[in-house]
């Protein structure tokens, strides 16, 4: 759409503390709706957002839908990774989330490398393409159980008070450590 680098840093910071506050409220939303049904709020609302983008591009339009595609990705990641690890043990887990990190991650890549292409043949496909995908995606929510199933409270692995104390420090230290990789991911994705 022609934005300056100053444009594209700036419309990255709205999508990334959109997306802060967005995964901050996810885990009371989603137990008021259910899991499953946030995630289809939240898919249908992604495929709405890029439908209007696809047909208004206005960079006033890009940055207020932008933003609120980022609190609704914010919001959506919590749940998928719940759905991810539901009733493993803390072992299991972390393999999964390892598995589950490589497989959207490695979307990354080709979507950066086909957008220049989208822009260029067809500036809407830019936002046509992922709100298909979403629709996609809407399709596959529906195989899933209306709430992920956790671990018993009694399960012999679930992780005791002590234990659950480490892990809350570990848990800020992988915020803090996954703020500054998303600082540098969302400084290198608008400039490249």
């Amino acid at each position: 759409l022609g934005f300056t680098q100053s444009q594209n840093l700036l419309l990255s910071l709205l999508f990334g503390a959109a997306y802060v506050v967005g995964a901050l409220g996810s885990h009371r939303a989603s137990h008021k709706l259910g899991e499953r049904a946030w995630l289809i709020v939240m898919v249908l609302t992604h495929i709405a957002l890029h439908l209007v983008l696809a047909l208004e591009p206005g960079t006033v339009m890009v940055f207020i839908l932008t933003t609120l595609l980022g609190a609704s990705s914010g919001s959506k990641w919590p749940v998928v990774e719940s759905y991810a690890t539901a009733g493993m043990t803390p072992r299991a887990s972390v393999g999964a989330v390892g598995h589950f990190n490589l497989a959207w991650s490695s979307a990354v890549v080709p979507a950066v490398a086909l957008s220049g292409m989208l822009i260029e043949a067809w500036p809407p496909s830019l936002f046509l393409a992922p709100a298909i995908l979403n629709a996609f995606v809407i399709v596959m929510i529906f195989a899933l159980p209306r709430e992920p199933v956790h671990l018993a409270h009694d399960h012999p692995e679930r992780p005791n008070d002590r234990h659950v104390v480490r892990l809350k420090s570990l848990l800020a230290s992988s915020r803090w450590s996954m703020f500054g990789s998303y600082t540098l991911l969302f400084l290198l994705a608008p400039l490249l």
